[in-house]
């Protein structure tokens, strides 16, 4: 369970978990420090289950979990949301961990 915590002008995000180390880390606002703190039980929910967010997807499925899954802790822009579609459309096939620096610059041309 996460704590959001004021201090002196920030907001000190502290998320514990028995049998997982202590993480802490400060904030200028209370929403940033609430979105990271969620981020981080979510990475602690997922090592739980079993899995893993990064186990061999692609880059598709990645895109997909992002647009699904973090879109509920913050908004995505109209912006972001195109670039995540050219993404998952030009490299979606790609396995996350097989993507090579000549097939983003390709990408990216």
């Amino acid at each position: 369970m996460a704590s959001i915590i004021p201090r002196g002008g920030i907001w000190r995000a502290v998320v514990r978990k028995k049998g997982y180390r202590t993480q802490t880390k400060s904030f200028p606002t209370k929403t940033l420090a609430k979105v990271w703190a969620d981020r981080i039980e979510m990475k602690i929910a997922t090592a739980e289950a079993g899995g893993s967010v990064d186990a061999g997807l692609t880059i598709a499925e990645r895109v997909d979990w992002y647009q699904r899954d973090v879109s509920k802790l913050k908004r995505i822009s109209k912006t972001q949301s195109g670039n995540l579609t050219r993404i998952r459309e030009g490299l979606g096939s790609v396995r996350a961990t097989k993507l090579t620096v000549p097939q983003i610059v390709e990408f990216v041309r």
